[in-house]
C-alpha cells in the first residue's frame, strides 16, 4: 500500500451511492489541510473532519484525468499570505459541509509573511468516482487562481483555435470600415425600408447592356399567332442547334412554329409531307416538333404521329424545306396509315443565311 492515500469518508460514499440513485449530484466546494496535531495521520473512512484542521479555502479545479475517466483531480491554491503550519493531512469538501475524502500529506511547512518569506501552495488531490455526471464543482469567481498547468493548457487552446481560424481570415484589401457600413445600411433602411437580401444579382452595366440586347430583339419576337424569331447564332457556346442542325453554322437561329392541314390514304406506306413557310439553308436539318391536335372522319382516327415510318431510307424525310410523317393509328393491334384529314402543330428550329 501507498505510504500517502487518498480514500472517500463514509459519508462521501453515502453522497454517491445516493446520486447513483437519482439523489443530487455532489458540489465540492473547498478543501482544508491540517498538522495532525503534530504527527503524521493516517486517514480513515469514518473521519467527519480532519484531525487538526489549520486552513482551508475555496477549491480552484476539478478536472477528470485525460487518460481515465473515473480519475479526478481536485486543485486549490493556499495563497501567500497564508502560513505558520505544517500540512500532513488534507480534506475535500461539500457545498454541504461534509467531509467527502481525506488524504494524508508528506510534511510540508508553509511559512507565514512575517517569517519573511512565503509564496503560494498548491495541492491536488486524487480521487476515483464512476460517473462524472455525478460530481460537480462550485467555484467563487473572485478566488479562483491560475496555476501554471491550468495557464499552459489555456495557452494550448488557445494556440490550436487561433491555427485552426487563421486559414478564415479575410486577407489584406481595401474593406469598408464599420462606421461606413453602418451609414450605407442606414441610408438603405430609410430609402427602402429594409435591405435587399443577399444574393446574385446583375450590376448596372450589365442590366443596361440585356435591357437593350432585348430591346434591339424586340422586333424578332414570335408573335402569339406564330412567325419567326431570328437572332444569331452563339457559336462559341456549343449546344442544340451546332450539335444537331450541322457543324460550322452561319447565320442567323430562325424559329418557325405554324399550323399544317391535309389527308392521306388509309394503308401502308402513305405518309404526309408538310413544307415549311420559309426554306432553311440548303444542307442544313432543322429540329422539328409536331403534334396532331384534330383529325376527322372514320372509324380509323390518328393516335400518334411518327416521322418517316414507311419512308425510302435513301430519301431523307426531314431537309431544309419541310418534313415527312405518318398520321398513324393503332387499333386491335392494327398499326396503319389513317386516312381521315389532320391538323399538327409545327414548330422548327433551322437556320437561314
Amino acid at each position: 500500500m501507498s505510504q500517502y492515500q487518498t480514500i472517500k469518508t463514509q459519508a462521501g460514499l453515502g453522497l454517491e451511492a445516493g446520486a447513483e440513485t437519482g439523489g443530487p449530484a455532489i458540489k465540492l466546494v473547498s478543501m482544508s489541510v491540517g498538522d495532525g496535531g503534530g504527527k503524521a495521520v493516517q486517514p480513515s473512512a469514518g473521519q467527519t473532519g480532519l484531525v487538526h484542521e489549520v486552513d482551508r479555502v475555496n477549491l480552484n479545479s476539478l478536472s477528470q484525468n485525460s487518460t481515465d475517466a473515473t480519475q479526478w483531480v481536485a486543485e486549490a491554491v493556499f495563497p501567500a499570505d497564508h502560513g505558520g503550519y505544517t500540512v500532513r493531512e488534507v480534506g475535500l469538501w461539500t457545498d454541504g459541509g461534509v467531509l467527502f475524502a481525506v488524504a494524508n500529506f508528506p510534511d510540508t511547512y508553509k511559512p507565514a509573511p512575517s517569517e519573511g518569506t512565503a509564496g503560494q501552495l498548491l495541492i491536488s488531490l486524487n480521487f476515483r468516482a464512476q460517473n462524472s455526471d455525478n460530481i460537480t464543482l462550485v467555484v467563487d469567481g473572485n478566488l479562483q487562481l491560475a496555476t501554471r498547468e491550468w495557464t499552459q493548457g489555456l495557452l494550448e487552446q488557445e494556440r490550436a483555435r487561433a491555427s485552426s481560424a487563421e486559414a478564415k481570415l479575410q486577407p489584406a484589401g481595401d474593406y469598408a470600415t464599420n462606421a461606413s457600413l453602418q451609414q450605407e445600411v442606414q441610408r438603405a433602411q430609410a430609402a427602402e425600408g429594409k435591405l435587399q437580401p443577399a444574393g446574385d444579382y446583375a450590376t448596372n452595366s450589365s442590366l443596361q447592356q440585356e435591357i437593350q440586347r432585348a430591346q434591339a430583339a424586340e422586333a424578332g419576337l414570335l408573335p402569339l399567332t406564330g412567325g419567326t424569331i431570328t437572332g444569331p447564332i452563339n457559336r462559341a457556346g456549343g449546344g442544340v442547334l451546332p450539335e444537331v442542325i450541322g457543324p460550322n453554322l452561319t447565320g442567323r437561329a430562325v424559329i418557325q412554329a405554324f399550323t399544317a392541314t391535309g389527308q392521306t390514304s388509309w394503308g401502308d406506306g402513305h405518309e404526309a409531307w408538310v413544307s415549311f413557310p420559309a426554306s432553311f439553308t440548303p444542307g442544313t436539318v432543322p429540329v422539328i416538333s409536331i403534334a396532331i391536335t384534330r383529325e376527322t372522319g372514320g372509324d380509323y382516327v390518328s393516335r400518334f404521329a411518327p416521322i418517316g415510318v414507311y419512308l425510302n431510307t435513301s430519301t431523307p424525310h426531314i431537309n431544309n424545306t419541310g418534313f415527312s410523317f405518318q398520321p398513324a393509328y393503332i387499333k386491335g393491334g392494327e398499326v396503319n396509315t389513317s386516312g381521315g384529314q389532320w391538323t399538327v402543330q409545327v414548330i422548327a428550329i433551322g437556320v437561314m443565311q
